[in-house]
């Protein structure tokens, strides 16, 4: 359930419309909502596991930034971390605004 409430979350922080399409929901789940017919990844495609993490993490607090209106105890009840953890990402992962 935690699951579906972030990626809610992150499609109406992303979204520029008044309504949630299933195109915006398809951007932002991994993959890009690849279904039939998509091409596979390739070699090309792969990034190191960190790299991917970090950028997953940074988008994640963007979005949760976002949707407290900058709030940051409240982003890290969204994300489902401490404010502690918060600061300690941000600090980490630098740029996340």
């Amino acid at each position: 359930m935690r699951e579906l409430r972030n990626v809610l979350e992150r499609v109406s922080a992303l979204s520029d419309g008044a309504r949630l399409t299933a195109s915006d929901v398809a951007n932002v789940l991994p993959g890009g909502g690849a279904g039939k017919g998509a091409a596979l990844p390739n070699v090309a495609t792969i990034r190191p596991l960190g790299e991917a993490t970090a950028d997953a993490e940074r988008s994640a607090i963007r979005a949760a930034l976002h949707v407290s209106g900058g709030n940051k105890s409240e982003a890290a009840k969204l994300l489902g971390i401490s404010r502690a953890k918060l600061y300690d990402k941000i600090g980490r992962l630098g740029e996340v605004s």
